[in-house]
């Protein structure tokens, strides 16, 4: 599976490191520009931070933020039972400028290096700048490395947590997905705790990639999954066509479609 690109959106690359160069010199980068004008699917800004561990979960992982282009923010909260969850945050037209704007500025002035980083790292997608008031955001993801020990101050700014009740237009909610992917891992081995999975066997039906076999389910089957998903812990095993997996329940964003769509920067195969 590739990396899926557009000619719309530039994504760039973090460093810490030159950042702190850049503050402590006295110079900041310059202005960035409004954001492109964009449909309510189209990403403007997304972060993933990716754990340096052997086997890091990018595809499995909801980002840590994504910004949409009708003023949502997306992020992680957590999960239910076995199921990853995520919130829907509202925010103000001034709060979606700022925050493009920092994501804009700070990869203007970033550094790009292609190093794999053991700490883990961080992975930035921006739109592309809006001169002209007729550009449009689409979305675009590329790889963006930075040491994840290095990134706390970028990270912390694009936490709505940490932001003031004026930047959101409404109260949060959680994220109702259309659509669920679920990823089968086969069991190392037998467990106390299993279920009967009452859809085809999920570890032969799907995509294969390094972090198990994706499957995109239909509206109606998501709907019945994410009941069950509730239901069960991350410790359930589920048994399948004479086959037991762990698996994993990843909502998917209203920019992703299929497991294709889950691609991320740092998905290589």
């Amino acid at each position: 599976m590739g990396t899926r690109t557009t000619s719309t959106q530039a994504a760039f690359t973090l460093s810490a490191a030159f950042l702190a160069l850049v503050t402590a010199c006295g110079s900041g980068p310059s202005p960035a520009p409004k954001p492109p004008a964009a449909g309510e699917a189209d990403v403007l800004v997304r972060v993933r931070a990716i754990s340096g561990t052997p086997s890091p979960q990018v595809r499995r992982a909801l980002p840590r933020l994504s910004l949409y282009g009708d003023g949502r923010a997306i992020t992680p909260s957590g999960r239910t039972g076995a199921l990853q969850t995520a919130t829907v945050h509202r925010l103000t037209d001034e709060r979606v400028r700022e925050v493009y704007r920092d994501a804009y500025a700070t990869a203007r002035t970033a550094v790009e290096t292609q190093d794999a980083v053991d700490g883990g790292v961080l992975e930035l997608t921006v739109a592309a700048a809006d001169h002209t008031g007729t550009s449009r955001a689409e979305p675009e993801t590329t790889r963006l490395p930075l040491p994840a020990d290095e990134s706390t101050d970028f990270l912390a700014r694009t936490d709505p947590a940490r932001w003031p009740d004026g930047a959101f237009a409404d109260a949060p909610r959680r994220y109702e997905p259309t659509v669920l992917a679920v990823f089968a891992m086969p069991a190392d081995k037998p467990g106390a705790e299993s279920a009967a999975w009452p859809y085809d066997d999920p570890g032969s039906t799907g995509t294969p990639t390094p972090e198990g076999t994706c499957t995109v389910l239909s509206p109606d089957r998501t709907r019945a999954v994410q009941r069950l998903a509730r239901a069960a812990t991350q410790e359930t095993l589920w048994r399948a066509g004479g086959h037991t997996y762990r698996l994993d329940f990843r909502p998917l964003l209203p920019d992703e479609a299929d497991c294709g769509d889950l691609d991320g920067p740092g998905a290589a195969e």
